[in-house]
């Protein structure tokens, strides 16, 4: 991956996919959403006034 790519951010899928087929780099993906929206969650219900 070329350095100007990089520094532009095209190379975002070979950094998520690297030499894997499509379905680890969707998996991948899937798992970093999946985790945001599980810390996001987590986050509120420990500040969330009861």
């Amino acid at each position: 991956m070329d350095d100007d790519r990089s520094a532009r951010g095209e190379g975002w899928w070979e950094v998520m996919v690297g030499d894997s087929g499509t379905n680890i780099g969707l998996l991948r993906m899937l798992i970093l959403i999946f985790a945001f929206i599980v810390m996001l969650g987590i986050t509120l219900w420990a500040i969330w006034p009861t």
